[in-house]
């Protein structure tokens, strides 16, 4: 998986790893879906917390940003 250097930055901002992220994606007890600009939505708990991480629609390996409970919905 790749990140921008902004999703870098808030991974280390939320103490998360490339891992979590990967994990998130991977379990059951999450969910996928799609923002209105089509990309990938995941969401999944991570240490208790909700986590939803935002992939590039043309390059599903891209991780473009992620956000938690408090982060910016639509």
């Amino acid at each position: 998986m790749r990140f921008t250097r902004h999703e870098r930055n808030r991974l280390r901002f939320f103490r998360l790893s490339a891992d979590d992220i990967a994990t998130s994606v991977l379990i059951d007890s999450g969910w996928i879906s799609q923002d209105d600009r089509g990309n990938i939505e995941v969401t999944g708990f991570i240490r208790g917390h909700r986590v939803t991480a935002v992939f590039a629609r043309d390059e599903p390996d891209f991780v473009m940003t992620n956000f938690g409970e408090r982060g910016r919905r639509p």
